[in-house]
């Protein structure tokens, strides 16, 4: 995160351009370093609901589509963008991303755990964890 930061501060690194509102904003920059983590919070507050009604399999197929949104919609926020549209998709798809950090955490240690053999188990999930 502080390496995209610091992209982020560079109109010629980051692409965008409205990077001066970042550059100047230790706010901005605070909001942006957080958007991951306050997804995975959400995520992970809401995971245990869902993952009993669609099973471990779906909720790390559902992890992997919020990823996936999460990065397009942090993708978009540099394309053309106006600095408001910009910093408002960049945050979403940080939360989206987090989001789905939330729900792997959740869901990998134990689809791991029932997948894998008895003698092998506690390796696995500790390798994942580790």
């Amino acid at each position: 995160t502080s390496y995209v930061l610091t992209q982020l501060q560079s109109a010629e690194y980051s692409g965008v351009s409205w990077s001066g509102a970042v550059a100047g904003s230790s706010f901005l920059q605070g909001l942006i370093t957080s958007g991951g983590v306050a997804g995975a919070l959400i995520g992970a507050a809401i995971v245990f609901r869902v993952a009993d009604a669609i099973g471990r399999r779906r909720e790390l197929i559902l992890a992997a589509l919020l990823y996936v949104a999460g990065a397009v919609l942090e993708v978009a926020s540099g394309f053309g963008t106006t600095e408001a549209t910009g910093l408002a998709l960049l945050l979403l798809g940080r939360v989206v991303y987090g989001a789905g950090c939330g729900f792997a955490m959740h869901g990998a240690p134990a689809y791991i755990a029932e997948m894998s053999p008895a003698s092998i188990r506690g390796t696995l999930v500790s390798l994942k964890e580790a």
